[in-house]
């Protein structure tokens, strides 16, 4: 996924600079489409989930935004790679943390080391 955000971000900031040179303009849509594109994400895998059938409209409508938009390509690369990011910091910070058990004879947890 790390990957395929990678290739979308690099893909859409190569079209922006060939095609219209990065202008601030362009960066700024770019930071305002990452919302957007973050929650088409969570729609896609929540139809995935529950409507497989049905999960070809988000991913056409993806592909037709991508396709037309290097801003979008950009944001969506983003919004991949955050998404990748923060499961990864939360797993992290999962497993720093303490864990209690309870082996069942004073009904307390403690602490393992």
């Amino acid at each position: 996924m790390v990957a395929g955000g990678s290739l979308l971000f690099l893909l859409g900031a190569g079209r922006l600079v060939v095609a219209h040179g990065l202008s601030g303009r362009e960066a700024l849509y770019c930071s305002l489409l990452v919302i957007p594109a973050w929650l088409l994400l969570m729609v896609i895998a929540y139809v995935v989930q529950h409507a497989v059938m049905v999960s070809v409209i988000p991913v056409a409508a993806v592909v037709m935004w991508g396709w037309s938009s290097a801003a979008f390509d950009v944001a969506l690369g983003l919004a991949l790679m955050g998404i990748v990011a923060e499961s990864a910091w939360s797993e992290r910070k999962c497993e720093a943390a303490p864990r209690k058990h309870n082996d069942g004879a004073d009904g307390v947890g403690e602490e393992r080391g």
